[in-house]
């Protein structure tokens, strides 16, 4: 070997051992905050990631226009296959106030649900007079880490509070929980009814356990699914105080740029109380207590009702990029 390629192997070598350490560190600072009780401590024995990937059907922003009463939105997405692996989200458009939101106003009322999902379409339900003007869904295929399957939950006289045992481990505050329901004429949808009141949510969410509380006239089943993907941005859990008189609002500063066209996003409350901890949001009342609304490609707003349960708040993006990136913790 001549001399120069040796001086140009050593200089590689060189470069990997001064760069090697920097990765390292950025690997390990891809860990997510704890939750605010320190309920769990990542381990060597952490659940291993998934990715959420890039969505197999995006129907781009659907103009819903002037309705003085509710409108159906049939969307035809053809993609076939089996309908348990889908994932759907909604995002609405608001071009007056609330610019880009996930379709819960900031009088806590839902706009928007879908339902009748099939492995050709979903309809997409809009409340006459409210703010989107426009509509969006998108469809993922990620794995999940777990998936309860459909549960059936019988006929009860009053709402129930139902535990699915998981077993996953690590540390809880890194999943992204997708709840699905399933009832007659509404078929498989969101868990919001087209009264838009909240059938069912998530709440109780550790490394062991997740609890769906369901009310005592719809769904007919329920199903759990979790998954751990790599966010772009984790805001980490926001103390929003014990005594709110009145709403408040949250900023967050993400700056993650691009098309926020392609970021997904994902809120989640906690409440000291022993029957709420993490959870989605919605409440035993079946009401709303954060929304996230006016969303760019620096910032996002969560909105936080007056008087309402959570003493934190935490906001989690993810972009195309999710996956090769490590997260931003603020």
């Amino acid at each position: 070997m001549s001399y120069i390629k040796v001086r140009i192997l050593c200089f590689i070598l060189l470069i990997a051992l001064i760069f090697m350490p920097l990765f390292d560190n950025a690997a390990e600072g891809a860990s997510f905050l704890d939750s605010p009780k320190q309920q769990e401590n990542r381990s060597d024995n952490a659940t291993a990631d998934s990715w959420l990937g890039m969505p197999a059907y995006d129907s781009d922003w659907l103009l819903i226009g002037p309705r003085p009463d509710p409108v159906v939105i049939p969307v035809t997405h053809n993609l076939g296959g089996n309908i348990n692996d889908y994932m759907v989200t909604l995002m609405c458009l608001d071009d007056t106030s609330l610019g880009t939101y996930n379709c819960i106003d900031n009088g806590f009322n839902y706009n928007v649900h879908w339902h009748a999902l099939t492995n050709t379409g979903v309809n997409i339900y809009v409340i006459g007079g409210t703010k989107p003007d426009y509509v969006r869904v998108r469809i993922y295929m990620p794995t999940p880490l777990f998936d309860s399957g459909w549960q059936a939950i019988g006929v009860r006289p009053d709402p129930l509070s139902w535990n699915i045992v998981h077993n996953l481990g690590g540390n809880s505050s890194d999943y992204l929980v997708d709840l699905q329901c399933q009832y007659g004429s509404l078929g498989i949808y969101d868990c919001i009814d087209d009264a838009m009141n909240v059938n069912a949510f998530w709440h109780k969410l550790t490394n062991v356990s997740i609890s769906t509380f369901v009310s005592n006239v719809r769904p007919d089943d329920v199903r759990v699914r979790i998954f751990n993907p790599h966010p772009a941005y984790d805001s980490g859990w926001t103390y929003l105080g014990t005594v709110r008189p009145d709403p408040g609002v949250v900023i967050y500063t993400h700056n993650l740029g691009g098309n926020v066209d392609d970021y997904h996003l994902d809120l989640q409350c906690w409440d000291t109380s022993a029957d709420y901890q993490a959870y989605n949001c919605n409440n035993f009342a079946y009401n709303n207590d954060s929304n996230w609304y006016g969303l760019d490609e620096t910032t996002a707003y969560a909105y936080i009702a007056a008087g309402s349960q959570p003493d934190y708040v935490r906001l989690r993006i993810w972009t195309k990029m999710s996956f090769y990136l490590p997260i931003i913790v603020k």
